[in-house]
């Protein structure tokens, strides 16, 4: 399955912001890798079920209302990310004016996002005992890796 690359990302806030709408956004000009076609995320201690498409990425969007009014009048792309920036500013950590990397996504029940089995569950532990977090900044797999039956812990995944 080549050409189905997978950034896993910590996702305390932003698997809840996916959820509600289809979106990762993070900060401006955080890097990844070329040829990513989804992305999965990291949350309460596991790689969550949902493994969105990517649709399209935008670095440096600025998160104002006149930013919003102006992209709801633009393209279907500027249309949809236009009408992120108001909710995502009241509801979440984002703040006006500042500039974020927007994700738009594949929602949750569409046949780009993919349904693991089970959330994989986070088995990292470190040699005082104590759990160590898998995603601490990014992490790079195969689409095909996630999807292996049976996959249930991630000591079963590839330490890449």
């Amino acid at each position: 399955m080549q050409g189905n690359e997978v950034v896993v990302v910590p996702a305390r806030f932003a698997y809840s912001d996916y959820l509600k709408w289809s979106v990762y956004v993070c900060q401006p000009g955080r890097a990844f890798r070329n040829g990513l076609t989804h992305i999965g995320f990291y949350a309460e201690g596991a790689i969550q079920r949902h493994v969105p498409g990517i649709l399209y990425r935008e670095d440096r969007v600025e998160f104002t209302t006149g930013e919003a009014a102006r992209r709801r009048a633009g393209s279907d792309i500027d249309r949809r990310i236009g009408a992120l920036i108001e909710p995502l500013l009241s509801n979440s950590e984002r703040r006006t004016g500042h500039q974020y990397q927007v994700f738009l996504l594949s929602a949750p029940r569409d046949p780009a996002t993919v349904s693991l089995d089970r959330p994989i569950a986070n088995d990292t532990i470190a040699s005082t005992g104590r759990p160590i977090a898998w995603a601490r900044g990014q992490r790079y797999l195969n689409l095909a890796v996630l999807q292996r039956p049976g996959l249930k812990v991630t000591s079963d995944l590839p330490s890449s």
